[in-house]
């Protein structure tokens, strides 16, 4: 399975810096895999992403993850899950989302997120289905290519 993941932003109930601006960031779990946006410098509440991942392989869930980008030890915002039924069942589309997070059972913000399932994914490279024997001009004859 193919899914094309772009975290885009979050709404942040507070910022964790006491001097300046938090620099938030996220981390996509999926399928036993790790995906981590760049810190959004000095954004504070209000982070955008806009970065784009792609996932190849099984998966049923997403879990999104949200820290405060620190010197020594990062502060954790929370976490959110979302299921990913509704896009398996509608392929080849983008749709957003928005994902709760949370910590201690308290709301701490909401990360907005754009998935697209494209599919089970082509294991062995490129094909066309349609016209195996396909020709893309020029000659199919070996001795007219010089070799």
């Amino acid at each position: 399975m193919v899914f094309i993941i772009k975290p885009l932003g979050a709404e942040l109930a507070e910022d964790h810096d006491i001097l300046g601006k938090s620099d938030p960031y996220c981390i996509i779990h999926i399928g036993g895999k790790k995906f981590q946006t760049k810190p959004h410098s000095g954004a504070g509440k209000k982070p955008k992403w806009n970065e784009t991942f792609t996932f190849d392989g099984n998966a049923t869930e997403l879990k999104v993850q949200v820290y405060d980008d620190d010197i020594g030890k990062d502060d954790y915002y929370g976490e959110g899950t979302l299921l990913l039924n509704k896009w398996m069942s509608n392929p080849n589309k983008a749709n957003t989302d928005c994902v709760d997070i949370i910590l201690k059972n308290k709301k701490t913000g909401v990360v907005t997120i754009s998935i697209e399932y494209q599919g089970q994914a082509n294991q062995g490279g490129w094909t066309n289905s349609s016209n195996p024997q396909q020709n893309f001009g020029g000659s199919n004859n070996p001795s007219k290519l010089g070799y």
